[in-house]
């Protein structure tokens, strides 16, 4: 944004002098980009200025001449060898002239001389940064519960980008302050959404991303592994986890819930986890928060993972619920159970507050019991 034009003052200068911007694609004076300059009263090395009757624009990556009307034997100026040092806003490219009934002349000079020289004052525009989404694709689709890996790349041209949000919609998702600008929106429901990314840069400048859309579609059946069991007693006497080992068959099998019976007066809240059986390693997001309140007798209550997990074939798990002394009744371990195929139960599994994981194989056994989808 130009706002002043300005020439050298040489020694004894004294003239009026109309300086004007003009595009040098064009040869066309810009809209309002002149002024009528007076030279007197000027120092010796230093620039004169006039304002121009309004702040104009230049486009960025666009050439302009800034020129300097001249006369025979009036002011003096600097000729092709002046040399300037300039800002990193716009480049000088060499010098421009036109003689009286001439066209305009561009001597491309390498070592930034011009004539003058002149010069002129400005802002340089905050230019919103740069920003694309580059997962998912536009027109993905998912099932529900869905886990939605989203990525996008940022960069700000003059400047740096501060951080980069994601939407869906208007309501806002994840903030990532720094690269690699991504996050997984875990347990997505139902339905078409609209992504938007928003960098914001150093100075505040927003720039939006093209939307993308996804579609997420209603899952399929979801099979509880449990599908019958015969209760032992119950018990509320233990603290620690509790629950069963399970090994996968031979495919690999999608979890998308965790679930606890319901036994008469349960109400509390219980942690529910996936345990990797070789590692002892909990399960990266394999684990819920599951409220007993308003169960069913005999009934699961089932809580939703924070996106689907795959389990591995052939691989053994835990499947265990946090259990205090005093608490929500559990059924013993001569609970037997009844299971789909996808995996074998392999026996109750247990971890008392101060010790180890212990399994015990007795098949088709478990405590509580737990079940999952």
């Amino acid at each position: 944004t130009v706002t002043q034009l300005g020439r050298i003052w040489l020694s004894g200068n004294s003239l009026n002098h109309a300086l004007k911007l003009v595009d040098a694609s064009t040869g066309a004076d810009v809209p309002n980009g002149s002024v009528s300059l007076s030279m007197a009263g000027g120092s010796a090395g230093q620039f004169v200025y006039a304002n121009l009757p309004g702040a104009i624009t230049l486009a960025p990556n666009t050439s302009y001449y800034l020129v300097s009307q001249e006369t025979p034997g009036g002011d003096q100026w600097a000729y092709d060898d002046a040399m300037v040092t300039t800002t990193s806003d716009a480049t000088c490219d060499g010098a421009a002239l036109r003689s009286v009934g001439s066209p305009w002349t561009f001597r491309p000079y390498p070592l930034k001389n011009t004539f003058g020289p002149v010069s002129f004052k400005y802002s340089a525009s905050n230019l919103s940064p740069a920003v694309a989404i580059t997962s998912p694709a536009d027109g993905s689709s998912y099932t529900a519960p869905a886990s939605i890996s989203i990525a996008a790349n940022a960069s700000d041209s003059d400047g740096t980008v501060s951080k980069v949000d994601f939407f869906s919609g208007a309501n806002l998702l994840a903030t990532a302050p720094t690269s690699p600008y991504a996050f997984v929106w875990n347990n997505v429901l139902a339905g078409n959404y609209t992504l938007i990314a928003k960098a914001t840069d150093n100075l505040g400048a927003v720039g939006n991303s093209a939307a993308i859309n996804v579609t997420v579609a209603t899952g399929g059946a979801s099979t509880p592994f449990v599908t019958s069991f015969v209760p032992g007693s119950s018990e509320n006497n233990f603290s620690g986890w509790l629950g069963m080992g399970f090994t996968v068959g031979s495919a690999p099998i999608t979890v998308t819930q965790l679930g606890r019976l319901w036994l008469s007066g349960n109400s509390l809240v219980h942690a529910l986890k996936l345990v990797d059986a070789t590692t002892r390693a909990d399960v990266p997001n394999g684990s819920v928060s599951l409220s007993m309140a308003g169960g069913s007798a005999g009934q699961f209550v089932y809580g939703i993972l924070p996106g689907a997990i795959t389990l591995l074939a052939n691989t053994r798990y835990y499947l265990v619920s946090q259990e205090t002394p005093g608490g929500d009744q559990w059924a013993y371990d001569n609970t037997r159970v009844t299971t789909t195929s996808a995996a074998t139960c392999d026996g109750p599994a247990l971890k008392n507050a101060n010790g180890g994981w212990i399994l015990r194989l007795v098949p088709n056994t478990t405590f509580v019991p737990v079940n999952f989808k």
